[in-house]
């Protein structure tokens, strides 16, 4: 792992999570209304997992097409990362997955949403910070990311 993940991670362990959803703070930005509104973006909208999805492999092909050593080091470096990203977002989860009685498909969503976000940052010396660090940012201020309204990247994201 990387200084630059090590810090995102840092940041993100720092914060307690969730504490301004339903806030309407974060421009430009389409802001929703309720846990359930999120919940059903994030996880009953295909479109959301494929445009992630999407997100994701830009990195891959960059990667695959100007840096295959390090591409091939893909696997190794997101085993490595998991490590720490899993037990932190079980933790930083807990309270508003009761509270709200939020599915495990949101825990997956943050764990994707947070692996994207360190990934690009262990490869951010060979392409800039992009998505999944936006998506970072919004974790970091509080919110939860659960889609896009428009054409990317001229849109903006659904945040709750």
């Amino acid at each position: 792992m990387n200084t630059k993940s090590e810090e995102l991670l840092a940041a993100l362990d720092r914060i307690d999570w969730f504490t301004c959803v339903g806030l309407r703070d974060l421009q430009p930005a389409t802001m929703l209304n309720s846990w359930k509104e999120a919940i059903a973006f994030a996880t009953d909208h295909r479109d959301w997992e494929s445009f992630r999805l999407e997100r994701r492999n830009e990195l891959t092909v960059f990667l695959h097409n100007h840096a295959m050593e390090r591409y091939r080091k893909w696997n190794e470096i997101t085993a490595d990362l998991k490590r720490s990203i899993e037990p932190m977002v079980s933790r930083k989860i807990t309270n508003v997955s009761a509270a709200h009685n939020l599915p495990k498909a949101f825990e997956h969503c943050v764990r994707w949403d947070t692996l994207g976000a360190c990934m690009e940052a262990e490869y951010s010396d060979l392409r800039p910070l992009g998505f999944y660090t936006e998506l970072a940012a919004v974790y970091i201020k509080g919110h939860f990311p659960c889609g896009w309204d428009g054409l990317y990247p001229s849109g903006n994201l659904l945040i709750y």
